[in-house]
């Protein structure tokens, strides 16, 4: 006999999944219901049902999530040829500028990239306060070590912006009105691909954390 003070059978199986489990508003039932001391054999088949449900919505979305990085890729492939080609008439030119700007661009990239994950990490953490899925004092913990970063991220876009418009200066002097026109637009198609990639690869890692926590969860007697 299984002793009061001891966890049941159940509550001790679904402990991994319990912790490991993403506090989202969509999931929030389904871990009071694995919560729950009481819990028997057709509640629990019930959850289950729910479990695998939401375990094919999310694999559905984390495809579509796939298919369009992609995509996505495949874009910023073509663009980037399309700059390496206005870079190598520069190269022509002046090896070191062209040199320069390749390192420019790559810290740009990397730049993008921090920048959108702390607006996507931003916005989760006020729509988890929203939700009351988050204790206040640890909010307020990690709001302050978002805005920090949000503050040293911005700090560093200003001398980016800066060095950007030294650099477009010494390109005009070299491209011709089309030219430079291209590479105007490289820049800005790239900057939206990169934003948009990074996004798509912050919900593909958001898709796989639900999925592998939807995994951990036990199986009823149905499964």
């Amino acid at each position: 006999m299984t002793s009061l003070s001891s966890p049941s059978p159940i509550q001790h199986t679904t402990s991994s999944f319990l912790n490991n489990f993403m506090p989202t508003p969509s999931l929030i039932n389904l871990q009071q219901g694995y919560r729950n001391p009481d819990l028997g054999s057709q509640d629990l088949a019930r959850l289950d049902a729910s479990r695998h449900e939401s375990i094919q919505k999310v694999s559905r979305k984390l495809s579509t999530y796939e298919e369009e990085k992609n995509l996505i890729e495949n874009e910023l492939e073509e663009i980037e040829r399309t700059g390496a080609r206005l870079l190598s008439i520069v190269e022509q030119k002046d090896n070191f500028l062209a040199s320069r700007i390749r390192r420019f661009m790559e810290k740009s990239k990397e730049l993008v990239g921090i920048e959108t994950l702390l607006r996507l990490q931003l916005n989760k953490h006020n729509e988890r306060i929203k939700d009351g899925l988050i204790d206040i004092s640890a909010a307020r913990g990690e709001e302050s070590y978002l805005q920090k970063r949000f503050k040293d991220t911005d700090f560093l876009r200003k001398i980016s912006a800066r060095r950007e418009i030294d650099y477009d200066k010494e390109l005009s002097e070299i491209f011709t009105d089309d030219q430079f026109h291209r590479w105007v637009m490289f820049k800005k198609a790239t900057l939206q691909l990169l934003q948009t990639e990074s996004s798509v690869s912050y919900y593909i890692r958001e898709s796989n954390a639900k999925l592998d926590a939807l995994h951990l969860a036990p199986r009823g007697t149905s499964a």
